[in-house]
């Protein structure tokens, strides 16, 4: 069976542990008496406004990355923009701060299940496969997302007389419940 998520979901949730510790042992280390001391100085409230809400934003994806993973979810860039729109002023600061912590956490973007965008959906009586590995998209009711990894396969078989392209996803759906590909 083609395992989209190659990479060991415990060597994720490792990496994430380790972010979060590092974050923690900074914290404890910061001198507070460097703004005691400082009082008669003026520290821009800006600078450190926007620490924080880089801060803030890195630690918002790595939480979403974290359980994207735990539930084994994927998600696209733009689900993270609009997830987080509080933070996030546009689409970029968001794909940002996802490269970011891809960078952080040692993985690709797409082995954290993090898609560029939706490349559309696929199911029906299709197989994909990619080296030894195998992907039956008969036995998956709702389909799947294209990712970047399914666009990589090296062999497609299909048992199907016709191919449906269908631009609504609610469309989409009501045909995958209705297993249109058994007709």
């Amino acid at each position: 069976m083609i395992n989209c998520n190659r990479v060991n979901k415990k060597s994720i949730l490792e990496a994430i542990e380790d972010f979060v510790l590092h974050i923690f042992s900074w914290f404890l280390d910061i001198n507070v008496d460097i703004f005691k001391n400082n009082a008669d100085k003026k520290y821009s409230i800006k600078l450190f406004d926007k620490k924080l809400i880089n801060l803030c934003r890195t630690v918002s994806v790595v939480e979403l990355v974290n359980e994207i993973i735990m539930k084994d979810k994927n998600c696209t860039q733009r689900e993270i923009y609009y997830k987080f729109y509080n933070i996030f002023r546009e689409q970029n600061q968001a794909n940002k701060h996802i490269k970011d912590v891809c960078n952080i956490l040692g993985y690709e973007r797409s082995s954290l299940n993090i898609h560029a965008s939706e490349k559309g959906c696929i199911a029906g009586l299709l197989i994909l496969k990619k080296g030894y590995e195998i992907l039956n998209l008969s036995g998956h009711e709702n389909g799947i997302m294209i990712n970047e990894f399914l666009l990589n396969v090296d062999k497609i078989e299909s048992m199907a007389n016709y191919i449906i392209v269908v631009e609504k996803y609610s469309v989409y759906q009501k045909l995958c419940e209705n297993k249109i590909w058994n007709r």
